[in-house]
């Protein structure tokens, strides 16, 4: 698990726990690239992400649970449509009985996509809202684990913080989990990189 001092926007100091960073092809038996199949590749890909899905989830939730930062005080759930992020939020539930999980406290405006090339933190802000008073797990606590797939602005973490950190007692350490890190720019050319990693030789897990 890699970790970044960052700044998120809205000006909330974070920490960025991921897995991975810009797709390789070195690893085809754990390759983040599977990732993004439901995304941007035909139906034999979509296949291979569910088969080697179980690998990505188990290394990613191990590495998550060893680390310092964990458990946090509670998680809170992005708001999402496809929720690509489930499997990551399933197994950690499963080895983390204990753990207090805000699921369902923020909404999204109809049509708002994270993630798009020149999108401005304002219009993430303006499209991410809160959809209850926050629960006491929230308000009171100390450590804010915001977990999610993939991070690429920071724009989802930074508005929901932003949201919630009026009705808090105290200003929180923030650590957002992903599995993937991609920054918007340089641009991933998925279809080249399937290629690649296609012909590329099985080798050892990246840790």
């Amino acid at each position: 698990m890699h970790e970044l001092d960052c700044t998120l926007p809205g000006d909330h100091e974070a920490k960025l726990l991921y897995l991975m960073d810009y797709p390789t092809a070195r690893d085809k038996n754990l390759s983040i690239a599977w990732l993004q199949q439901r995304k941007f590749a035909n139906d034999n890909k979509k296949k291979a992400y569910q088969q080697d899905l179980y690998k990505i989830v188990k290394a990613f939730v191990e590495r998550l649970v060893a680390r310092p930062e964990f458990p946090p005080d509670v998680v809170l759930v992005p708001p999402s449509g496809s929720r690509l992020f489930d499997p990551y939020l399933n197994k950690l539930r499963e080895v983390s009985p204990d753990l207090v999980v805000v699921d369902g406290l923020f909404a999204k405006a109809e049509g708002y996509a994270a993630g798009v090339d020149g999108q401005k933190f304002d219009d993430v802000l303006a499209a991410i809202t809160l959809t209850a008073e926050l629960p006491q797990s929230v308000a009171g606590a100390g450590h804010v684990l915001i977990l999610d797939d993939i991070y690429n602005t920071g724009n989802t973490a930074g508005a929901m913080i932003t949201r919630v950190r009026p009705s808090m007692a105290a200003q929180p350490q923030v650590v957002v989990a992903c599995v993937l890190s991609v920054p918007l720019e340089p641009k991933v050319d998925w279809e080249a990189l399937m290629r690649e990693m296609e012909s590329a030789p099985d080798e050892g897990t990246e840790g």
